[in-house]
């Protein structure tokens, strides 16, 4: 998630699915927000960007009423503590939304595995029983010369 984070405004695809999941998890950074100064971009030193000491809009507290998403509300939150950022911003990190998010799917996720595994074992059964009609063609048809 780091590297993700170093490389969010080099690849759009990378940058939709980090988007998408802060949004979704309701979380910023990998840990804190403050993972968002590994990017150039985001960064507090000196950065002539205007993004500087910022995080992504994905991290932004929305309301619900509101129709147009403020794309400016995460500028300047890393220079603020945590309790001045948690007005505007989520400050916990995504790794531990998505492992809280695990652990209460877990017979959600052990159904999806248990479907894979089964979906091999019927392929494993169904070559096996291809290979053995073969096998019994083949040496049936073994006695005969055309």
């Amino acid at each position: 998630m780091n590297r993700t984070i170093i490389h969010y405004r080099e690849d759009l695809d990378l940058q939709n699915i980090l988007d998408y999941s802060q949004k979704k998890f309701g979380c910023c950074g990998a840990v804190s927000y403050n993972d968002w100064s590994m990017n150039k971009y985001f960064n507090c030193s000196d950065n002539p960007s205007q993004e500087r000491c910022g995080v992504p809009y994905s991290c932004c507290l929305i309301s619900k009423n509101e129709g147009v998403v403020n794309t400016m509300c995460g500028y300047g939150m890393q220079e603020r503590d945590k309790e001045a950022a948690e007005k505007h911003i989520h400050t916990t990190g995504c790794l531990d939304k998505f492992i809280d998010w695990m652990r209460n799917n877990q017979f959600l996720l052990g159904a999806i595995a248990l479907g894979f595994a089964v979906s091999q074992l019927i392929g494993i059964y169904l070559s096996c029983t291809l290979v053995n009609q073969i096998k019994l063609q083949s040496n049936c048809g073994a006695g005969f010369y055309y």
